[in-house]
């Protein structure tokens, strides 16, 4: 619809509020009988608080009529709703508190049962915001369907070239109180994705919670130790103060561990008759050192692996000895993971090794001249 369309829209209903306000003055000083004439007959006399009441039903018409089709720019003190109410001075909406605490000072109710919003708020800098001194300061109902999806508050940043902007915000600065709190009988309290980072915890620096003195944490608190470029993540097992926490994962600490489905070979000194060829094909002597690369034979241990399981076997050896076995890199401290006392013994045994660089480890042999090996990897932690 044009402007002049809607400006002849406008006109027209103007007209028939000005007829309809002549009939009712008209009414005021005529009896039933000459009342028989009009277009809509008048129930007995009209009383000057009827006529009031009906013209300010008509006035109130032709201004929504006139909202409707018209789109004046609104002035100062004034609101108009789809209309840019940007006037020379602030306008404010008042009206009555309520008798409950969901009665709203102003509330928005969307009747469609499949489209649309209740409330939608835009700013520069908020486009929403709630406050309350006892109650809530901004509630999102949604009802959803067996077929539908809803959402109770949705927080959205739609410019994504906005560095640190928060979609969704809770604060409380008080002992005991909640930032955000989801709930849930049979479904899930919380559920983040994301293609980044699904989620991350913790200050930018923050010390073990060990160490929280005077501090009450409760069984299921979780703390993330960060210090600058590196974390560690803790568990609290206990109420107490400060709790007692266990270490879950950290740069020096190994994770979950992971069991192959079967032992996988990784290395076999013996000669090449054996279906291995990865690595030096000959015995290990005494005092040698012989780096093992725990991700060969596609193993499946990754090369970010902190410790590895291995079943370390000695075979064809020279006279008595041992085998040690630690990461690659590493001092070696005098230890053993696997002795024998005689030549020509196959023996095995089984070690839990922490990793050097790119899941790789030390087997070094001592007191006997030689021997050959076998290593097998039965899983790993990272």
């Amino acid at each position: 619809m044009g402007v002049d369309d809607r400006l002849q829209a406008l006109a027209a209903r103007l007209d028939q509020l000005e007829a309809e306000n002549a009939r009712l003055r008209a009414a005021l000083t005529t009896d039933r009988g000459a009342a028989a004439d009009n277009p809509e007959p008048l129930r007995g006399p009209v009383s000057r608080r009827t006529w009031l009441a009906r013209s300010a039903a008509v006035v109130a018409g032709a201004v929504a009529g006139g909202a409707a089709v018209a789109s004046p720019a609104a002035a100062a003190g004034e609101v108009f709703l789809d209309i840019d109410n940007a006037g020379s001075a602030p306008t404010t909406i008042t009206a009555a508190l309520g008798t409950d605490m969901f009665t709203s000072v102003f509330g928005s109710t969307n009747s469609d049962p499949d489209l649309g919003t209740g409330l939608f708020g835009y700013g520069p800098s908020f486009g929403t915001l709630g406050f309350s001194a006892l109650g809530t300061g901004l509630w999102g109902k949604a009802s959803g369907d067996a077929f539908t999806a809803a959402v109770g508050t949705g927080g959205y940043i739609d410019n994504p070239d906005s560095p640190g902007s928060v979609g969704v915000l809770g604060e409380a600065p008080g002992d005991g109180q909640i930032g955000v709190q989801g709930i849930s009988d049979v479904g899930w309290g919380a559920w983040f994705e994301s293609n980044f980072a699904d989620i991350t915890i913790g200050k930018s620096n923050r010390n073990a919670p060990l160490g929280d003195t005077g501090v009450i944490h409760y069984f299921g608190d979780v703390v993330a130790e960060n210090n600058g470029t590196n974390s560690v993540l803790w568990y609290c097992v206990q109420t107490g103060i400060p709790g007692t926490w266990r270490r879950l994962a950290g740069p020096n600490t190994a994770g979950a561990t992971t069991l192959l489905a079967s032992p996988i070979r990784v290395y076999d000194s013996r000669p090449l008759g054996q279906p291995l060829a990865i690595g030096p094909k000959l015995p290990l002597g005494l005092d040698q050192e012989r780096v093992i690369d725990c991700t060969g034979n596609a193993s499946g241990v990754p090369v970010d692996a902190v410790a590895v399981l291995i079943n370390l076997t000695a075979v064809g050896q020279s006279g008595g000895g041992w085998l040690s076995v630690r990461a690659n890199g590493s001092v070696y401290a005098n230890t053993s993971n696997l002795n024998w006392s005689a030549a020509n013994q196959t023996l095995a045994n089984s070690a839990t090794v922490k990793c050097g660089a790119n899941a790789t480890i030390l087997v070094r042999l001592g007191g006997a001249a030689s021997t050959n090996f076998i290593v097998d990897v039965i899983g790993y932690m990272r």
